[in-house]
């Protein structure tokens, strides 16, 4: 299995877990604040975060990042917040999960397509250089994270 399908499988489980454990929530876990011990995310800007604040940030992120892996130029510098209008329209937990969901199918589609210059193109994120398959491994590892602070979390029941 070359690289890029090596992601595309993870990264794609990954998505598809988070899925899952979001639509066991019940609506009002979607207002559940993470832990203190959460307060070094968002760089800093925030300190306890809702379920639903993740999510946005998880999907404005991984929109922006594969979307930028195909569309900017070598050496570009990419925004730390990512788009952040994606989400503005979306209130309802089902409307959020949904959008995921087509958010994702959409990721996917880029990322079986990139090409070799895509992956081998230099972003800068976070003042690092990335590489375009090294966004993409960043971008699983960033899922992971923020689908452990989601399975850390005490929710009413368990899930």
């Amino acid at each position: 299995m070359n690289e890029l399908k090596l992601i595309y499988s993870i990264f794609d489980q990954e998505v598809s877990h988070t899925l899952d454990f979001l639509a066991a929530l019940e609506e009002k876990d979607w207002q559940m604040i993470s832990q203190p011990w959460d307060s070094f995310l968002f760089h800093g800007l925030a300190k306890n975060v809702s379920v639903t604040e993740i999510i946005r940030h998880i999907v404005m992120l991984e929109h922006y990042v594969v979307d930028s892996i195909g569309s900017q130029e070598n050496g570009a510098v990419l925004s730390l917040d990512g788009d952040e209008a994606i989400c503005d329209q979306i209130q309802a937990k089902k409307d959020l999960v949904s959008y995921y969901k087509a958010v994702h199918e959409e990721n996917l589609k880029k990322i079986i397509n990139f090409r070799q210059s895509d992956l081998d193109k230099i972003l800068m994120f976070v003042s690092q250089p990335y590489t375009g398959i090294g966004l993409l491994w960043m971008l699983t590892g960033h899922h992971a994270f923020h689908l452990g602070q989601l399975r850390s979390m005490t929710f009413s029941r368990t899930i």
